[in-house]
């Protein structure tokens, strides 16, 4: 879905205000954690997933470099030579 036309400005502190109706198509809710990312000259806002990046899973989640990975996946990795 592209969805374009809205300008904002950024405030003193670097923030902007994401048009309600954009959160509201894509599910978006307060608290809800974005992933920045920025690909050339464009900054990528993403909805994070709540499962482990790898599979999906949501059981036994731990936060490695900011991503999250269930322990089935941390132990899979660590075996890998």
């Amino acid at each position: 879905m592209k969805v374009g036309g809205v300008i904002r400005t950024i405030d003193r502190l670097g923030r902007i205000v994401i048009p309600k109706s954009m959160c509201k198509s894509l599910g978006i809710q307060a608290e809800d954690e974005l992933d920045v990312t920025v690909e050339g000259e464009r900054i990528i806002l993403q909805k994070c997933r709540n499962g482990c990046v790898f599979c999906g899973s949501s059981d036994r989640l731990v936060v490695f470099n900011g991503r999250k990975v269930c322990a089935d996946c941390v132990d899979s990795i660590s075996t890998m030579k």
